[in-house]
């Protein structure tokens, strides 16, 4: 009864993977986005981790940029160039 409960199974299991196994250059954070008929979904991957040990660990998405001109600008901040970043 969850239109979208395959994307966010699948969408878990992809966070749990690259928790688990982490590589550089591959991000812990993403967003999941389904498109269908007449309808988008979209949420990222935060959650909290709790361990046998009693340790938490919080996976928090980072403030995302909404247009390419702020991407520019932070992009400037952090003393990178936009022009490196590439899809």
């Amino acid at each position: 009864m969850n239109p979208n409960g395959w994307a966010q199974t699948l969408a878990f299991s992809i966070s749990r993977a690259v928790n688990d196994r982490p590589r550089e250059g591959i991000s812990r954070h993403f967003h999941t986005v389904v498109v269908r008929r007449g309808q988008t979904g979209t949420w990222n991957n935060d959650e909290r981790i709790y361990h046998p040990d009693g340790s938490i660990i919080d996976v928090r998405m980072p403030r995302v940029d909404q247009s390419y001109e702020h991407f520019v600008e932070l992009a400037a901040v952090k003393t990178s160039r936009a022009a490196c970043a590439t899809c």
